[in-house]
């Protein structure tokens, strides 16, 4: 309530407490950090862990250290540093819903290899 602090609002417009809660630290987060990581920053450093000439993303090809850094790029890039999906997909030769696709599959990898997530602090 109120009473506590608490902003009132009603659960059946704009959801759950759990989804107030995530937007309030997002909020925070944005505010700590204003300034994500550029796309082109990520790209190159990606690039570089996987071995690759960024302008070999721009090739319409599915091998799989290309696809592999596409998905890591727009996954960190979109979820992780909250690109826009068609602004990183021009950087990597996708279209937005492709870049959701690939953003599953590098979350995937990125749970799966920590260091690619550290990345983004280097």
């Amino acid at each position: 309530s109120e009473e506590r602090g608490e902003a009132s609002y009603d659960a059946r417009i704009i959801g759950s407490g759990e989804f107030i809660d995530e937007l309030r630290l997002r909020r925070e987060l944005n505010a700590k950090f204003p300034l994500a990581m550029e796309i082109k920053d990520i790209v190159a450093k990606v690039c570089h862990h996987f071995g690759i000439d960024p302008e070999e993303l721009r090739l319409k090809t599915r091998r799989a250290g290309i696809a592999d850094a596409r998905g890591v790029i727009c996954y960190l890039a979109a979820r992780q540093a909250g690109h826009n999906g068609v602004e990183v997909g021009r950087q990597v030769n996708l279209l937005r819903s492709g870049v959701s696709v690939a953003a599953s599959r590098g979350e995937q990898m990125v749970n799966n290899d920590p260091a690619l997530l550290a990345i983004m602090d280097k």
